[in-house]
């Protein structure tokens, strides 16, 4: 039986009332080899902007050292962690 893990994400951007989309500069928690899917809620108002390597504790390493923005509810974005980082596996953009 695989138990669910509780991953924290360090998020950034402006406050709600004036931001068009949120950051997420981290992801903390997680067991070496732990795959997870990103995508946007489907009450979601604003984009969801994973950043490569946005700040000194960041730990998001993505294709081409380019960040990746879930603005659509059928975006995903799959990410693998290694221990230490959280390196992207596979995205895809539906807009």
């Amino acid at each position: 039986m695989l138990l669910p893990l509780l991953v924290n994400l360090g998020l950034g951007g402006g406050p709600p009332s004036v931001a068009t989309s949120i950051d997420v500069n981290t992801i903390a928690g997680g067991e070496d080899g732990m795959i997870l899917t990103l995508r946007k809620d489907t009450t979601a108002t604003l984009d969801i902007v994973i950043k490569h390597g946005s700040a000194g504790a960041a730990n998001i390493a993505l294709k081409g050292g380019a960040d990746f923005t879930l603005d659509d509810i059928l975006d995903r974005i799959v990410l693998e962690y290694d221990g230490a980082t959280w390196a992207e596996i596979s995205r895809s953009s539906n807009t």
